[in-house]
């Protein structure tokens, strides 16, 4: 593959804001990555923000699709989300992460055991005629420290297993590992790249709740399509299928 376009910024609102605001001037930024050393206002899942401290990883990858890019298809660009979570937990692994501690959550967040880590948010860039002109995938890394405010239990490389790796030298270990996860995809299938996902994900039979807008769904894990959506067997016994939502763990 072509190397990687790299674009810093020392401080912006936000990498895929800014990704955006490129696409819309100049076109010709297939392979650009956009990361910076602070977000002021950091864009996470649900439009929520993301904490952004000195010393993470913030960063946005632009890809232009051609014919034989699998992320030029609507129903797949969304995989591109997937296809991030696992480069950053292959990533980990590379720096010293037990992989039985990391867990993929569905859609496309990264966990250290029940301890959120790392965060995606895939956004299509469309022309007036909603053909994808480009995909850009955010991902939000806690690399020193994670924010202690949420409602959710939060972590980072450094306080989970004391792993110090600037956000440069991780970036580079990361783009490697999406650039191998990128031509599996596109060379071969998808399905590899499933069996990492579902290998560290929801157990089958395990009781999740899915908040889609303002309604809940409860079911229990049945598995995921090939295009990434969540599917959960419901107290009827009827397969329901999700292609976006936000898993909460039952008790």
């Amino acid at each position: 593959m072509d190397s990687w376009t790299l674009i810093y910024k020392d401080e912006l609102d936000s990498t895929n804001n800014q990704a955006m605001q490129m696409l819309k001037e100049k076109s010709g930024l297939h392979r650009s990555v956009i990361y910076a050393s602070k977000q002021t206002a950091g864009k996470g899942q649900k439009k929520r923000q993301w904490t952004s401290d000195f010393g993470n990883s913030y960063s946005t990858y632009i890809l232009e699709p051609s014919l034989d890019s699998p992320w030029a298809n609507l129903q797949q660009a969304g995989l591109l989300g997937i296809v991030t979570a696992i480069s950053i937990g292959c990533a980990f692994i590379e720096l010293g992460v037990p992989s039985a501690d990391i867990f993929y959550k569905w859609p496309n967040d990264v966990y250290l055991k029940k301890a959120k880590v790392a965060g995606v948010l895939p956004e299509l860039y469309l022309s007036n005629q909603n053909q994808i002109q480009a995909v850009i995938v955010g991902a939000g890394v806690n690399l020193v420290s994670s924010p202690k405010d949420l409602d959710r239990p939060t972590a980072s490389l450094y306080e989970s297993y004391q792993i110090s790796i600037s956000p440069q030298d991780y970036l580079e270990t990361y783009l490697k590992k999406l650039d191998e996860h990128l031509l599996i995809w596109k060379d071969r299938s998808i399905e590899p790249l499933m069996e990492i996902w579902k290998t560290n994900s929801h157990s089958l039979g395990e009781l999740l709740k899915v908040k889609i807008y303002d309604k809940e769904v409860l079911g229990q894990f049945y598995g995921f399509s090939n295009e990434g959506s969540l599917i959960l067997r419901s107290s009827y016994g009827e397969l329901l299928t999700l292609r976006a939502g936000e898993v909460f763990f039952s008790e």
